[in-house]
């Protein structure tokens, strides 16, 4: 395959995005997004599927839209020490909330990024700390 997968891998993405009620059209372009996610991000597959649901669900952001997501983080993480994974993982625990807050989800992403860089704190708490600030500041 052109990301260089498992058809175990696939086969798991796949089962994920049907359950959730996605197309066979929908699966199909979740599966090349979570498995690019996966790979650069060094996230299991079945990790990386869960994140990324997260972040479209959260950011109420569609299926076309899943590539550009990814393409923002891996973008992120080649201009600073910011992990793809990390940026993944935060933006798992706060992208509702964040987008509730008025946040834009470019902004987050770079949020994030430059708290991981300067702190070198894990996506978890990165995420966890944003998602308390924003729910703070959203119940104002």
């Amino acid at each position: 395959s052109e990301l260089g997968t498992t058809t175990i891998a696939v086969s798991q993405s796949a089962t994920l995005f049907l359950k959730q009620g996605k197309t066979v059209e929908e699966t199909g372009k979740l599966i090349k997004s979570s498995l690019m996610l996966s790979k650069l991000g060094m996230l299991e597959n079945a990790q990386a599927s869960e994140y990324l649901t997260t972040i479209l669900n959260g950011y109420k952001i569609s299926v076309d839209e899943a590539n550009g997501v990814v393409s923002k983080m891996i973008a992120v993480d080649n201009a600073s020490a910011a992990s793809v994974s990390g940026m993944a993982e935060a933006l798992s625990k706060t992208s509702s909330v964040a987008r509730d807050s008025g946040v834009e989800l470019s902004n987050l992403i770079a949020y994030i990024a430059t708290v991981q860089t300067v702190t070198g704190q894990t996506g978890e708490v990165v995420g966890q700390a944003f998602d308390k600030i924003e729910a703070l500041w959203y119940n104002k």
